[in-house]
């Protein structure tokens, strides 16, 4: 990771490289507990991304840095869960919105939010994902679970962002 780090703040290489590069720092240093600087370099990715038109490496980041959010590592958890979501929904990039989706469920229903998680758990399941079994569990305790993940499968996929994103304003 130091050697990577080295690299990328020479300078001097391409920008998809550099941003790339950043992403997957951002990611070992997330696994590896530090969050702080996950968040920078994922920050630095994104900005990467978007000031060279990269958007494979602009959703990479945005859904890596909604990852930090859910852990509660970002300022700001819903503009991070709303950027990663536009931008990945914007570019189809479906492989990585789900678990992105799935860790909103989670962060939502940590904040007790479950109404929203359970619609978002039930578009996932009626879509053929799964969302963590906690999560679920959590949704499912409510009374009134069934018609939220009713409603959330009864979507689709304009509607779904359309709900998800309405949630985040």
């Amino acid at each position: 990771a130091a050697e990577s780090e080295q690299l990328v703040h020479a300078g001097g290489i391409h920008p998809f490289l550099a941003g790339s590069t950043l992403t997957f720092l951002s990611l070992f240093h997330a696994v590896n507990g530090n969050l702080p600087v996950a968040v920078r370099h994922g920050e630095a990715a994104l900005e990467v991304a978007r000031n060279h038109d990269l958007p494979w490496v602009a959703v990479q980041a945005a859904t890596n840095l909604a990852l930090l959010a859910s852990r509660g590592a970002v300022e700001n958890p819903t503009d991070a869960f709303r950027d990663a979501i536009t931008t990945a929904y914007h570019h189809r990039a479906w492989f990585d919105l789900w678990p992105c989706l799935s860790n909103l469920a989670r962060w939502w229903t940590q904040l007790g939010q479950i109404q929203p998680a359970g619609v978002l758990v039930g578009f996932l399941i009626a879509n053929g994902h799964q969302s963590a079994k906690a999560t679920r569990e959590v949704i499912e305790a409510e009374p009134d679970h069934h018609t939220w993940l009713e409603h959330g499968a009864s979507l689709d996929r304009d509607e779904f962002i359309d709900y998800i994103l309405s949630q985040l304003d």
